[in-house]
């Protein structure tokens, strides 16, 4: 779905949505905290709800990228989020005693706002669409799943891909727990062990992005597979 949407809407307006929406769910949680009403099902709603609309940021990105510059592209996304990855846990574990937690949804609500503003500043090109025949949205995403679905290598890949993202995920859930439950309850010590992560990614990042990647990119999935986000527990 968020494909077929990226292509029938501006994509600046796709992303920025996004961002909104983000922005949007935090500020409700920051303001149900200072009233007192914060409940654990409130979490959960908002993460489905921002879950749903970052799935939106990766295909407006990748659709502005010519087919030569993708493997770079990725290791730069990574770079970027790895070097979050880094300094954002260490620094919101300092930061959560002398700001509380209404400080820390403070900043990332600055954040959100520096992220839109970036978005209206930066041209971002918006190609017309090619003339074929209307279909519905939903039409639309399907024809995805068919063009999948009729290239058997590529359903393959895609299956892997889904195998191991859902074990890694499995992974990362129980990690912080892991941690916590062996260090004490340490933000600290889980703020490290993120933060080493986000070190390996950095490297992983910045090698991609000034190599490029093999000719054949299956190969180099291949070579660097599976790499997960977090550490097995």
């Amino acid at each position: 779905m968020a494909g077929a949407l990226v292509d029938r809407y501006p994509r600046m307006w796709t992303m920025l949505a996004a961002d909104l929406g983000g922005g949007v769910a935090t500020g409700f949680l920051l303001l149900l905290y200072l009233l007192g009403r914060l409940e654990v099902f409130h979490l959960y709603l908002v993460s489905a709800l921002t879950g749903a609309l970052s799935s939106l940021h990766w295909p407006a990105l990748s659709a502005m990228l010519e087919k030569k510059g993708y493997a770079r592209a990725s290791g730069m996304m990574s770079l970027a989020e790895s070097l979050a990855g880094v300094g954002a846990p260490v620094l919101a574990a300092a930061l959560l005693k002398p700001l509380g937690l209404q400080g820390i949804f403070a900043l990332d609500l600055l954040g959100i706002a520096t992220a839109v503003a970036t978005l209206l500043l930066v041209p971002i090109p918006n190609p017309k669409p090619q003339a074929q025949e209307k279909t519905s949205l939903l039409g639309e995403a399907l024809f995805g799943f068919r063009f999948i679905l009729q290239r058997p290598p590529l359903l393959g890949l895609q299956l892997m891909f889904f195998g191991v993202n859902f074990l890694t995920t499995m992974a990362a859930t129980v990690m912080p727990a892991m941690v916590l439950a062996k260090t004490g309850l340490s933000e600290s010590a889980l703020a490290l062990v993120r933060s080493a992560s986000g070190l390996g990614g950095v490297a992983g990042g910045l090698f991609l992005s000034l190599w490029g990647g093999p000719k054949r990119r299956v190969h180099g999935s291949s070579w660097a597979w599976p790499s997960p986000a977090w550490p097995w527990p």
